[in-house]
């Protein structure tokens, strides 16, 4: 009740309407929806998908399985099990959905790159600490800025203004955000992402993965939170590829830096009793990996120019 109060209040600063977007109504709504009937059938879900949903399902749940070769949605729910598979769906039709149409300024191609590093660094940093969820990673990594897609595909004037604020007047995304729309991007993805029903760790991670002022170690999801963050901030410190690239490959391909990591967290933890909070440990070995990572990501990517 306390988390439905404060998204109410949330949602009472935007100064657009975001209960009637055609993402969270008719059609996909019901198929949401459906996910969290207890007394549904899986396959009942299955038949209402379209061919596009089904294909960009199975493209998402391979991604989280590192890239396991997955037959169909029947498959990947005998890999992942039934509440893996709700939140893979969910998000296939909200990716689908939302790829559709922006704002002509819009990079959607840098959009979904950006998302793929990200989910790429976090399988990386969700290995070193021991992550048991692989697939949550790469959902919230796909997530984590959701936001900005929402606001170019259905507030297209307003991302426009956004856009010219920045350049006239030099200020934040986050600032010109909160100046046209009331709410930033992070805070947008979150209430939608609460609407379709998504966990409560999903909407929060993306609400605070830029928020530095959150006291992550206070919050019971501060293992998720900790990893989006650093993960965030690796991937908007690099220019993006211009070739296409897959998270799974990235984390494959920093095998030994992961090992690398997991012997400075293994160190870390071995202390951990003696003198430190384990949430202090868990901070320093994420803060540790990401270093590692930022040094193999430098062989490939060059620095973003800000």
């Amino acid at each position: 009740m306390q988390d439905q109060t404060e998204y109410d209040q949330l949602e009472s600063l935007a100064k657009v309407d975001l209960r009637s977007l055609p993402l969270i109504q008719g059609k996909v709504f019901e198929t949401i929806s459906l996910l969290d009937d207890p007394d549904s059938d899986f396959y009942q879900v299955i038949d209402q998908l379209s061919p596009d949903i089904t294909a960009k399902f199975i493209e998402i749940a391979g991604s989280s399985l590192y890239g396991q070769k997955i037959r169909s949605i029947d498959h990947a729910v005998r890999l992942l099990g039934y509440k893996q598979m709700r939140q893979i769906l969910a998000t296939s039709i909200l990716v689908n959905q939302l790829s559709q149409s922006s704002s002509k300024s819009f990079k959607l191609d840098k959009f979904h790159k950006q998302a793929q590093l990200c989910a790429g660094i976090a399988l990386c940093l969700g290995r070193i600490v021991g992550y048991p969820d692989k697939a949550q990673l790469f959902t919230v990594s796909l997530f984590n800025n959701i936001g900005k897609l929402i606001i170019a595909v259905y507030f297209t004037e307003e991302y426009e203004a956004i856009v010219d604020l920045k350049h006239h007047e030099g200020v934040s995304s986050n600032e010109a955000e909160k100046r046209i729309l009331g709410l930033n991007h992070a805070e947008i993805g979150a209430l939608v992402l609460k609407q379709c029903h998504l966990p409560p760790e999903v909407y929060n991670a993306v609400r605070f993965h830029e928020d530095e002022t959150l006291s992550i170690s206070d919050n019971e999801q501060f293992q998720l939170f900790l990893i989006l963050r650093k993960a965030s901030d690796l991937a908007n410190r690099f220019s993006l590829p211009a070739q296409e690239f897959s998270p799974q490959a990235l984390s494959l391909q920093f095998q030994e830096t992961i090992a690398e990591g997991q012997g400075v967290h293994q160190a870390l933890s071995s202390d951990f009793e003696k003198n430190q909070d384990y949430r202090q440990i868990l901070e320093q070995s994420i803060n540790r990996g990401a270093e590692l990572i930022a040094r193999e990501l430098a062989k490939f990517f060059p620095p973003r120019q800000l």
